[in-house]
């Protein structure tokens, strides 16, 4: 972070490419033009504030400040995974868009069934400037011990 006056604070971060890149600036002090890098979101492993059950992912919502943001991300995510930073082939959400300005929702299409979920939102090198606003994850909660590989249905139905 870099402090460009008393008390306002800007987000630096570097690329791989060794150039400093404004991660944030909401105070407007410097702008970007041309193609941005690259960037990954992809917070520590989710258990969904229980670490005693299991869960059953339901939903990611997402708000931006711009409609063209959506169009430049990847969403990936995975169950369980044995190795966070290795953890092979996730499974791919697609965003829809929902009531709201640039709101959208992704749902997983197949059982979601986890102790704990990884993450990652890859926003591709793109011009589209933009930020996420908001972000919400939501799962329900399965009581007890689930055997491995068995599917799981909460809420009714079967």
């Amino acid at each position: 972070m870099v402090e460009v006056s008393e008390g306002i604070f800007v987000l630096l971060g570097g690329g791989v490419d060794g150039i400093t890149y404004v991660i944030d600036d909401q105070t407007g002090t410097y702008s970007t033009s041309g193609t941005l890098p690259q960037a990954i979101f992809r917070p520590a492993l989710i258990n969904f504030g229980d670490d005693s059950n299991a869960h059953v992912f339901r939903s990611l919502e997402l708000e931006f400040d711009s409609l063209a943001m959506q169009q430049d991300l990847t969403i990936t995510y995975w169950l369980d995974p044995n190795n966070v930073d290795s953890p092979g082939a996730g499974r791919t959400l697609t965003l829809r868009p929902i009531l709201g300005a640039n709101r959208y929702i992704a749902m997983p299409q197949k059982d979601a069934t986890c102790q704990r979920m990884l993450l990652e939102v890859n926003a591709k090198a793109s011009a589209n400037g933009g930020v996420i606003r908001g972000m919400k994850l939501v799962a329900d909660t399965v009581e007890g011990i689930i055997p491995a590989n068995q599917n799981v249905n909460v809420g009714g139905g079967l």
